[in-house]
């Protein structure tokens, strides 16, 4: 895994308190005192990390890459192993380089936990046929597809998407990483098809697929999605043979639109071309250079940076973090070309810092979906997003509107059983994605967007909420009054709302314009957050901003 260029690009620049990257001359002849200073910086990486980190040996502070003696080198390695393995961790040299006839290194570290793992949520997005489902099923299920779409029937959820090949629903798929970096996913053992549990079993970190559907049909159950779910980056798949087509007032790419929600919701994304192997290689240059243009257009001002070797992906995920850039990836879900790169990318990119977890120490789960099992009856499945659940809590699932009570009802309910990643566990923390049984209480009273708490001082629910909001259309026509109505997407929530006052002395709103707004929600209150991103939609009309105050 020998890389030149990865520390060369790191001369001259300076070690940074805020990511997770540590520089280090050399560590050798360690004391007591110093190695619990050390102890606590590799706890502030991993922590700035998401559970992962690099050391760089032979360089200061400054980023000059000075280097050290094999023997020096050879003992800062081995007495940061030693720490790094008393604190649970594991430690690999990825990368090493001779400068002046001494050794500069880079190291990853990864946290090994025992009852947990990093989780990484990509949201898989673009437009149809692109081939996003045959790439998760692929990913995922590890074995390559047949030309003819093999791989992403594990993918979908309904029979209808098996014989349209599209997807109309959000489906999840997972794959792993053991401490060391390899791939785990459904298809690594030769005696039988990994399951999820097996997977999580086995893996120090997770990434986790969620499919989005791609035809304009379903744009509402992809803005949905890209709400609710909380992704850390989003993967935007293009087939190479299709690229991406100009958008017009009466055709919207929705490459192009998904490219616009992620930039909406401040979600980074990178892209994926699929199909090289189908697609003659003018169309190639023609699809990468269309990319290229979308990277650098007004408001999404990125370098487009394509992914050909390990160099570029050591490269990419560090100039990913900070934004600067688009990693474009090649692959071919037929023949596996490139699926090595990709999934390297995603074994070293970090997680962001986790938007499924509030500083709140209250139980909070939102609602995405609700199921009925037999011999579990009702179960909710969401984002814990503060606090904890346990065998056996009674919480209150709300707001529940019928009618009679203005602000909405909220139940008590007994929590009979608890899954994560289908592994059935006794506590799930804040940042888990789980699935709720709820003894006794019916499905018909349950819906997306409801919360579940622990005590009635956390069993909100409002009409109104007032919001700083910028309108993004199509037709530069369009205008936005008191009185105008659009499909609110607010985490889980989805509902229709009316924009009842423009605060200040605006009357209109137009395209690209921004106002501070009081919306009210048509049907029945919901719990919103202040601070929470939003998105809005009517026809080609599009807003996006964020929740500032709630109205009581």
């Amino acid at each position: 895994m020998s890389s030149a260029h990865m520390i060369d690009d790191l001369a001259g620049r300076h070690e940074s308190d805020m990511d997770d990257m540590e520089y280090k001359y050399e560590l050798v002849g360690l004391t007591q005192e110093r190695i619990a200073r050390l102890e606590g910086q590799i706890r502030w990486r991993l922590n700035r990390g998401g559970g992962e980190c690099f050391y760089v040996i032979g360089i200061t502070n400054e980023g000059i890459l000075r280097g050290i003696t094999r023997e020096h080198y050879d003992e800062s390695v081995a007495n940061l192993r030693s720490i790094t393995a008393s604190m649970n961790a594991d430690l690999n040299v990825v990368e090493e380089k001779i400068v002046n006839d001494l050794i500069v290194g880079r190291l990853f570290i990864r946290q090994v936990r025992d009852d947990s793992y990093t989780e990484l949520r990509i949201a898989v997005a673009g437009n149809v046929d692109g081939g996003k489902s045959t790439l998760c099923g692929v990913l995922s299920g590890g074995v390559l597809d047949d030309g003819r779409g093999s791989a992403r029937t594990s993918v979908f959820n309904y029979t209808h998407e098996i014989n349209s090949g599209r997807t109309s629903s959000i489906s999840q798929r997972i794959m792993g990483f053991s401490v060391d970096g390899k791939p785990i996913d459904g298809g690594c053992s030769k005696l039988r098809k990994l399951s999820w549990p097996d997977i999580v079993e086995r893996s120090s970190k997770i990434v986790v697929f969620v499919d989005l559907a791609g035809h304009q049909h379903y744009l509402k159950t992809t803005m949905s999605g890209l709400n609710s779910c909380y992704p850390d980056y989003a993967m935007i798949v293009v087939g190479a043979n299709s690229g991406i087509h100009r958008e017009t007032e009466k055709y919207s790419d929705l490459s192009l639109e998904h490219i616009r929600m992620c930039l909406m919701l401040r979600i980074p994304f990178f892209v994926v071309l699929t199909k090289i192997d189908m697609c003659p290689q003018d169309k190639y240059k023609e699809t990468v250079s269309t990319i290229k243009r979308v990277a650098k257009q007004p408001g999404i001002d990125k370098i487009p940076y394509m992914v050909r070797c390990q160099t570029d992906v050591f490269n990419a995920c560090i100039n990913f973090a900070n934004g600067s850039i688009l990693p474009i990836f090649s692959v071919s879900n037929v023949s596996g070309s490139g699926l090595d790169l990709l999934k390297s990318f995603l074994n070293y990119l970090p997680a962001q810092e986790n938007p499924r977890k509030i500083c709140s120490p209250h139980t909070h789960l939102e609602v995405r979906e609700t199921f009925t099992v037999a011999g579990a009856g009702t179960v909710v499945y969401g984002s814990l997003t503060g606090g904890t659940i346990k065998l056996g809590d009674k919480l209150l699932i709300g707001p529940h509107y019928d009618g009679d009570d203005h602000q909405g009802k909220f139940d008590e309910v007994v929590v009979k059983g608890l899954r994560c990643k289908n592994v059935p566990i006794r506590e799930a923390k804040s940042g888990y994605e789980v699935t709720v049984a709820l003894r006794g209480y019916p499905r018909a009273n349950v819906h997306r967007g409801m919360i579940l708490v622990e005590t009635r001082d956390n069993a909100l629910s409002y009409w109104e909420f007032d919001a700083q909001i910028t309108i993004s259309s199509a037709n530069a026509s369009v205008t936005v009054r008191k009185g105008y109505q659009a499909v609110f997407y607010i985490g889980s929530v989805r509902q229709t709302a009316t924009i009842k006052e423009i605060h200040g002395d605006q009357t209109v709103i137009g395209c690209d314009g921004k106002a501070h707004v009081r919306v009210r929600f048509t049907k029945r209150p919901e719990f919103v957050r202040v601070g929470t991103r939003l998105t809005m939609r009517e026809g080609r009309t599009r807003g996006f901003g964020y929740v500032d105050a709630v109205v009581e």
